[in-house]
């Protein structure tokens, strides 16, 4: 049986990533096998230590917006999905590509940065109830989250997130749109 391998402490592993001159987790992965001592999974193998690949390899996380700052630039363009949002991050560095995941606790959901959704919260006084949701999506035969989805700009009484408003009656996707799950 041969030897188990032996590998850098975390603070070695970092020390010659920078002196290699690493820069990316793509990199990484391209150039570990150089050097055996190196683990082909850092963020596993060193989990106890570990923060992310920017503290790996030595670099400065680069800034970002203040979610205030986020939705102050992302309104004005009308930005109508998150899609849309995730194309504009590649013209932006500086907005994060997740945002709910960037501000955890803070984070005050897409309705409050969509351009759409923050039209259709000005014009909704009341949400229909689940069960007139439900109803109202049945009869025009909805069957996909992606159907839903167009057929809230159109009705303003439904809303963006379904799950979330009926916290206490949802079931699933598939008995809102069809019949009790069995």
């Amino acid at each position: 049986m041969p030897a188990p391998k032996e590998t850098y402490t975390c603070k070695e592993a970092k020390a010659a990533v920078k002196k290699l001159g690493i820069k990316t987790a793509t990199e990484y992965f391209q150039r570990y096998h150089e050097d055996e001592k190196r683990s082909s999974k850092p963020h596993g193998y060193y989990k106890d230590e570990w923060v992310d690949w920017y503290d790996f390899t030595g670099r400065v996380r680069p800034p970002k917006y203040s979610m205030k700052e986020m939705i102050a630039k992302v309104k004005p363009l009308k930005i109508r999905t998150k899609a849309d949002y995730r194309r504009l991050c590649k013209t932006d560095p500086k907005l994060p590509k997740e945002p709910e995941k960037h501000f955890k606790f803070k984070w005050i959901g897409w309705d409050n940065v969509l351009h759409e959704m923050a039209c259709r919260k000005k014009t909704v006084e009341t949400h229909y109830s689940y069960d007139e949701a439900k109803t109202f999506v049945r009869e025009k035969g909805v069957s996909s989250i992606r159907t839903y989805r167009a057929l809230i700009t159109e009705e303003a009484r439904l809303p963006a997130n379904p799950k979330e408003k009926y916290q206490t009656q949802w079931v699933s996707w598939h008995e809102f749109f069809w019949e009790k799950e069995g």
